[in-house]
C-alpha cells in the first residue's frame, strides 16, 4: 500500500466512526484545528514523526495537550494511530480526512493565496462568484503568501486561475526574452 493509500485508509475510519456517532461535523472541525496545530507547532510535528519517541510517550504528550478539548472519539484515534506507530501521518491523514468530509457534504474547498489579507466582504464576493462558477458550496482556505508580490491565485481541485504579479512579471520576461532571441536571429540573418 502507498502512503497515500494508508493516509486514505485511516482517513476513511475516522470519517466512518465519526459518522457512526453521529459526530462527523464535530469530529471534522477538531480535526482541522488538530491540523492547525501541527502546522502552527513544527516541533509537536517532529515529535510525532520520531520513530526514537515510545509510542506511550507520544500518546501522553498528546493527551495532555487535547484531552479537554478533543472529542473523545479523536483521542482514540490518536492512540490507536501511535499505537500502529502511525503518528508520523498525522498531518497527511488528517488532510485527507478533510478532502473526505468536504466530498461527503458536497463542499469544493477554493485554496485562495493573496500577497495581503482579504477584505470579508472580498472573501464574501470571492466565494459567491466561485459557487456560481462550480455550481457547488464553495469553503475557502484563504492564506497570505507575500512571495506573489500582488493579485491572487486560486486552485479548485484540478482548475488553477494565477493572476499573480509574480506570474505576470515571470511572463512578461519570457516574452522579453523570446523577443531578444528573435532579434538576434534576425540580427544575425542579415548579417549572412
Amino acid at each position: 500500500m502507498s502512503a497515500s493509500n494508508i493516509e486514505r485508509v485511516w482517513a476513511q475510519a475516522l470519517l466512518e466512526a465519526a459518522r457512526e456517532k453521529k459526530r462527523l461535523e464535530a469530529v471534522a472541525g477538531q480535526a482541522r484545528l488538530l491540523r492547525q496545530l501541527l502546522a502552527d507547532v513544527p516541533p509537536l510535528a517532529l515529535f510525532l514523526a520520531s520513530p526514537k519517541v515510545a509510542a506511550a510517550e507520544k500518546k501522553a504528550v498528546l493527551d495532555k495537550a487535547c484531552r479537554k478539548r478533543i472529542d473523545p472519539l479523536v483521542m482514540d484515534f490518536l492512540g490507536l494511530m501511535t499505537d500502529r506507530h502511525r503518528a508520523m501521518l498525522l498531518a497527511d491523514i488528517l488532510d485527507a480526512f478533510q478532502d473526505l468530509y468536504h466530498e461527503e457534504i458536497g463542499v469544493l474547498v477554493a485554496h485562495v493565496r493573496t500577497a495581503v489579507p482579504l477584505a470579508e466582504a472580498e472573501t464574501k464576493r470571492m466565494g459567491g462568484t466561485l459557487e456560481k462558477i462550480t455550481g457547488k458550496k464553495i469553503e475557502l482556505d484563504a492564506r497570505v503568501d507575500p512571495a506573489i508580490l500582488g493579485g491572487l491565485v486560486i486552485k479548485v481541485e484540478d482548475t488553477l486561475f494565477d493572476a499573480s504579479l509574480k506570474s505576470a512579471l515571470k511572463d512578461v520576461g519570457e516574452r522579453m526574452r523570446r523577443a531578444h532571441m528573435e532579434t538576434e536571429v534576425l540580427y544575425a540573418d542579415s548579417n549572412r
